[in-house]
């Protein structure tokens, strides 16, 4: 439920921005990114849920397979939420590209050091809700959830301190949206803190796996909530507003 209950949350907010998507996605750069973060998010929870990652595992024949999979979607996401904030914020087209291009390019590099590290890691106790702690000390699997955790850290946090700092320029529905994304962002920040303490621990000899398999869900779900109603939010706020107005001048 920590994992589907989210990804029918994002899958909504994106069937519910499709009709703009699809009117705009050619000519608007920011509504393609809207719509890609949106349809990867829904997906790192649909095949993070337990029952897929058997199923991705079993296919493969290869134990763990599914976690660099669904952190290279992670990626992805990661990726996406950068790129959406370059385009929110416009400026030189030809910065706009390079900045793009850039993200790209850190996030390609860091999905292969995902698949690398992986490969010459020796992983074969298959771990669908506790890889993070049970492999913190194995070498290479080390390294594969550092570097996981660490991207996705600095894409949450950049994302919500630009994010922030807009909200004194806007109003509305657009600004109860961003406060809500804000939220979102650094409760992301929560999951990666909370993460890599229990990490932390393991490398000291403590055990405190229960915030990895236990807290870490749970903010994850609450995350997705805040992430998915702030898009939507200022979409539906203002269609409502302007159908309440149309109600009363016509009543």
């Amino acid at each position: 439920m920590p994992y589907l209950i989210p990804a029918v949350i994002l899958t909504l907010a994106f069937a519910i921005r499709l009709p703009v998507m699809m009117r705009f996605w050619r000519i608007d750069p920011n509504v393609r990114s809207v719509g890609g973060l949106l349809l990867l998010a829904s997906a790192v929870f649909y095949l993070g849920r337990p029952k897929t990652l058997v199923l991705l595992n079993s296919a493969t024949g290869i134990s763990n397979f599914a976690a660099p999979l669904v952190y290279t979607l992670l990626m992805m996401f990661c990726a996406s939420c950068l790129v959406m904030i370059i385009h929110w914020r416009g400026g030189d087209p030809r910065r706009v590209r390079r900045a793009t291009w850039t993200i790209g390019v850190f996030y390609a590099a860091v999905v292969a050091g995902l698949w690398t590290t992986f490969a010459f890691a020796e992983v074969p106790v298959e771990r669908l809700r506790d890889l993070d702690t049970y492999y913190a000390n194995t070498p290479w699997m080390r390294e594969h959830i550092m570097l996981y955790l660490g991207a996705h850290t600095t894409a949450c946090a950049i994302t919500a301190v630009v994010t922030w700092s807009w909200l004194r320029e806007v109003a509305g529905w657009l600004r109860a949206g961003l406060v809500l994304l804000v939220i979102g962002f650094v409760l992301n920040l929560c999951y990666d803190a909370v993460k890599l303490t229990a990490v932390f621990a393991r490398w000291n000899g403590r055990d405190l796996d229960w915030l990895s398999t236990y807290v870490a869900p749970p903010i994850a779900s609450v995350c997705a909530l805040f992430i998915a109603v702030g898009f939507i939010l200022p979409h539906l706020g203002q269609a409502l507003q302007g159908l309440c107005t149309d109600y009363y001048h016509y009543r």
